[in-house]
């Protein structure tokens, strides 16, 4: 079964340089997830030290610097194939994931779940 990974966004919000979401995407060319946006349809802890800053830098064993803005970007599975996205919640458009990038994103969460607590527990013992 080939269910894609969508990642919904609101095109009509404003971003942290003034312009709207869609604007921005056509002028730069490129999705910027919530740490660099400062746009959020949830929490407002994605910023160095705040929750989700805190929570993502557990989950993926610090693997990301500190002061970076570059964080995952969150997508959700379209299992039943819904037409708004898997997550019309958190946005009323979407973009699919090419198959290639969600086996390479698979790929790398395996990889590090299995290789990252290891190498963490040796550096710590």
């Amino acid at each position: 079964m080939d269910c894609p990974i969508t990642i919904n966004f609101h095109p009509d919000r404003l971003s942290n340089n003034g312009k709207l979401i869609i604007d921005n995407l056509i002028a730069q060319g490129m999705y910027h997830g919530q740490f660099r946006t400062r746009t959020t349809n949830g929490g407002k802890t994605a910023h160095i030290g705040g929750d989700r800053f805190l929570w993502e830098q557990r989950l993926f064993f610090d693997s990301y610097p500190e002061d970076s803005v570059e964080r995952p970007k969150y997508g959700a599975l379209n299992l039943f194939r819904y037409i708004d996205g898997a997550s019309a919640r958190f946005g009323s458009c979407f973009f699919s994931l090419k198959t290639v990038y969600v086996i390479d994103a698979l790929l790398r969460m395996v990889i590090v779940q299995l290789i990252q607590p290891r190498y963490a527990r040796l550096i710590h013992s």
